[in-house]
């Protein structure tokens, strides 16, 4: 009988997102345990050593002080071997990566590179993509050129809002007429230093809470809407979900809304009528091929409840898998259940480095 591929899950990590991180990692192997992989868990502790393997049952409560007993590590050279570091002893052999890192150091590239280093096949989008994904301003830029619809938004560079606070609240106030805008870190995710801001002295509030996160800011104009999300899987042919939709119990989906609340609920599929639907679907594959993803990604958009208008809010290129994460779920309401998920995953992430493989990496090499 052929030895079924061993697939490393990394999760944890220095990021805000730690927990979210730990979440998605409990699911991710139990989906690769049914799909008849060997899953082993590799966790990175909030300092950023790393530690492993780490039992399914104690990654809930994975957070190793520095110093911690079980440190490992893998060199960068080709290779899967995972070594034990107080002897240099292998601990593993890992054929397959799924990083379920979020936020920055696992979902902005960095980790995507030195996984490239190791030659190792991984799930999801590769260095540039992870990087550009990771950031809402040159996201957002690349749509744009694209002539992807999306709300008005406006750039601050945290050194600048430190030195000329009151022209940037100047400016800010003139570009957006009215005071309702979210200010998000520009590289963050699931809404942590996001702030809505309805007035100048909010929007100071605003700005420096965003500050603490990134040196850049994004501010973006508020409007009355539906919240659409759409799964997407697939390399060179990506394929679309249906759609589902977020029913937050208040006006911003923040991180307490996403996590904590049992007043927020998803909807999959969503309500929309079939051209919308289509429209939905037809946009998040033409912003899935303009950003250059792979393996998956989760595309939000807002529908302005006024004029029905389908705008483009960002990308999600290592989406959640806890308990209430849409991706999973919008593919189970489309049809695939979280086994199947996981090993076209592994495939996807088998055949891109394939694809990598292939090229030439010598002058007049073959």
């Amino acid at each position: 009988m052929k030895k079924p591929l061993t697939v490393g899950v990394l999760f944890g990590g220095p990021s805000e997102e730690y927990e979210v991180s730990r979440k998605s990692a409990q699911t991710v192997m139990r989906g690769l345990r049914e799909a008849g992989f060997e899953a082993v868990a590799i966790g990175i502790a909030r300092h950023g050593r790393w530690y492993g393997p780490v039992e399914e049952a104690d990654i809930a409560d994975f957070d190793p002080v520095e110093n911690a007993p079980g440190e490992v590590g893998m060199m960068p050279r080709p290779g899967g071997t995972v070594y034990r570091l107080f002897d240099l002893q292998p601990v593993c052999e890992l054929d397959v990566v799924f990083p379920i890192i979020h936020g920055t150091y696992g979902e902005d590239g960095r980790l995507q590179g030195f996984l490239d280093m190791c030659r190792l096949p991984y799930v999801g989008a590769g260095v540039g993509a992870s990087a550009i994904g990771m950031d809402k301003v040159y996201m957002r830029d690349i749509a744009k050129c694209h002539g992807i619809a999306q709300t008005d938004y406006a750039v601050v560079l945290r050194k600048r809002w430190q030195r000329e606070p009151e022209s940037i609240l100047d400016e800010l106030q003139v570009k957006f007429a009215r005071t309702d805008v979210f200010v998000k870190p520009a590289n963050g995710g699931s809404s942590i230093g996001i702030n809505r801001a309805c007035n100048r002295e909010e929007l100071a509030l605003a700005l420096d809470e965003a500050a603490r996160y990134d040196r850049k800011i994004m501010v973006e104009r508020a409007i009355d809407k539906r919240e659409i999300e759409l799964a997407i899987l697939g390399n060179e042919n990506p394929v679309a979900s249906l759609p589902g939709e977020i029913l937050a119990d208040q006006a911003f989906y923040d991180y307490h809304s996403k996590y904590e609340s049992h007043a927020s609920r998803t909807v999959c599929p969503a309500d929309l009528d079939d051209m919308t639907r289509e429209a939905v679907r037809q946009t998040g594959l033409r912003i899935y091929r303009a950003l250059d993803m792979c393996g998956m990604c989760r595309v939000d958009f807002f529908i302005e409840k006024e004029s029905g208008r389908l705008l483009f809010n960002e990308v999600n290129t290592l989406p959640g898998f806890t308990d209430i994460s849409m991706y999973a779920q919008m593919w189970a309401a489309s049809g695939k259940d979280l086994p199947t998920l996981c090993r076209e995953l592994v495939d996807l992430a088998l055949a891109q480095r394939a694809e990598m493989d292939a090229n030439v990496i010598t002058r007049g090499g073959k």
